[in-house]
């Protein structure tokens, strides 16, 4: 090893003192970083950072109550932000939304050239998180998302602005068609986006609930600051004024990985025509097992498929005699169905 200084214009290791990593929420949303929130349309990915926002708000993220910024380009501020806001019950003047213009619209902005608004709305509201909702509706047209160094020229100033004001930015995105169970792989058109993002959080129906819409897992599928942080349960609650909001109902052991792999390889409405087929067969009955499987081979039920949705409609299977076996509805779901009948 040479003897020589170790310089040549460049900072030692040994006189950079190690920082920990500041949260805003534990082990998934960290401040001075872009977190992505990722998931197909509809999933519910507006209406669970309006809950990460309304929970921030009375300190239940962070233990001190702390402030947001929401730019919502696809949701009207007065008719649903704000609706949904109360309805998970923010604390309204903790909450930053963009200005109303004179002609009564919402003010814009555009990225990467309206960046200085954007910090300035950050600096001067103090708030600890950000939200893009979602990213593409805030890109000028001629932005190629598709492009790995079109997306770093958006993603890497906001990354700065965030590390310069010790913010939170969670940026939502949809995932593209690919296919695979990279959850990374999955995200917008570039690899950019997950490459830029310290934190990547899938939001997905539940596959362990096909008949219940309500149901949602939220994954974390990368995170530079340590292992990836306890899936959760989530589910979609309506008040009695008709309004949305999120309620999150204990862990799950579900990875970002196997929600995509469920996803591709047994869509939710074929283990729903799965269960509906069991059910109707069982109605009135215990049948044979071979004439089940039969039956569902001829309605392009897989096999694989047809004993999940036994497993989720808990099937009794009974031997009689020495070879052969039947299914039957447990004892609870048969009383049902014979009232229903």
């Amino acid at each position: 090893m040479s003897d020589t200084p170790l310089d040549a214009g460049f900072a030692l290791a040994s006189n950079v003192s190690p920082a920990s990593v500041e949260w805003v929420w534990e082990g998934r949303i960290p401040r001075q970083a872009i977190t992505l929130l990722v998931g197909n349309p509809g999933v519910g990915k507006s209406m669970l950072s309006l809950y990460l926002t309304a929970r921030l708000s009375h300190g239940e993220l962070t233990g001190s109550p702390g402030r947001a910024l929401l730019l919502s380009a696809e949701d009207p501020v007065a008719e649903v932000v704000v609706p949904r806001l109360k309805a998970a019950h923010a604390d309204l003047a903790s909450v930053a939304v963009p200005p109303s213009t004179p002609d009564g619209g919402e003010a814009t902005f555009m990225l990467p050239d309206d960046l200085d608004r954007i910090e300035a709305c950050v600096r001067n509201a103090c708030v600890d998180l950000v939200v893009i909702d979602p990213l593409s509706s805030y890109l000028r047209s001629s932005i190629d998302t598709w492009r790995e160094s079109a997306v770093r020229a958006v993603l890497a100033p906001l990354s700065r602005l965030a590390r310069r004001n010790n913010v939170a930015l969670v940026v939502i995105a949809h995932l593209n068609k690919r296919e695979g169970g990279d959850p990374l792989h999955r995200i917008g058109g570039s690899v950019a986006y997950p490459a830029e993002a310290r934190s990547v959080l899938l939001l997905a129906p539940d596959p362990d609930a096909p008949d219940d819409p309500s149901r949602r897992i939220l994954a974390q599928a990368k995170s530079n600051f340590g292992r990836l942080a306890e899936s959760r349960k989530l589910v979609l609650r309506t008040t009695e004024h008709g309004l949305t909001h999120i309620e999150d109902t204990g862990p799950s052991d579900l990875t970002a990985s196997d929600l995509l792999i469920v996803e591709e390889r047994e869509p939710r409405y074929k283990l729903r025509e799965a269960m509906d087929y069991l059910r109707a067969e069982l109605a009135n009955g215990e049948r044979p097992v071979g004439e089940i499987r039969t039956g569902a081979k001829d309605l392009g039920i897989s096999e694989t498929t047809l004993y999940r949705a036994k497993e989720h409609l808990n099937l009794e299977s009974v031997k009689v005699g020495f070879t052969h076996w039947v299914w039957r509805l447990p004892p609870a779901e048969d009383e049902h169905e014979a009232s229903a009948a």
